[in-house]
């Protein structure tokens, strides 16, 4: 395991750290059957993600959030309450975007402090992480 920012030196993303910020995304990790382990799934803030839109981007498998035992394994060195959408730095293959974030220009998603976000260019957001773009949130 690598931390957050020596992923992102890693992948030449450029970022900001910056107050917590009402835009910053939210990222909930899913324990998923069918040989996926962890999946973390990020929507904009505000808005809850339905499992069963996780479950079919997952092609049908069964999901549940993590507990918080999971939690602190997956991210052992943030404080709790933040979870950095950095998956592949926490061994977490797949990451699931929400449509309505990949539409902007500009992504703003947790740190390891649950008090600071970061902010970045959506396209080197991307270019690192790779996500599958699908929309994941409830109607409202």
């Amino acid at each position: 395991m690598i931390s957050w920012k020596e992923f992102l030196s890693e992948h030449g993303v450029p970022y900001e750290t910056v107050d917590n910020s009402e835009e910053k995304a939210q990222t909930v990790v899913f324990n998923a059957d069918s040989g996926y382990a962890f999946v973390l799934a990020m929507a904009p803030h505000g808005c809850q993600i339905d499992p069963e839109k996780v479950s079919q981007a997952l092609g049908g498998s069964v999901v549940k959030a993590a507990t918080m035992d999971e939690y602190h394994q997956l991210c052992s060195p943030c404080q709790p309450g933040a979870m950095p959408p950095f998956g592949p730095a926490y061994h977490i293959k797949t990451t699931l975007l929400d449509a309505a974030l990949a539409k902007a220009g500009e992504i703003y998603c947790e740190s390891d402090d649950p008090h600071a976000a970061l902010k970045m260019d959506y396209g080197d957001f991307s270019r690192a992480v790779t996500p599958i773009v699908v929309p994941l949130t409830m109607a409202k």
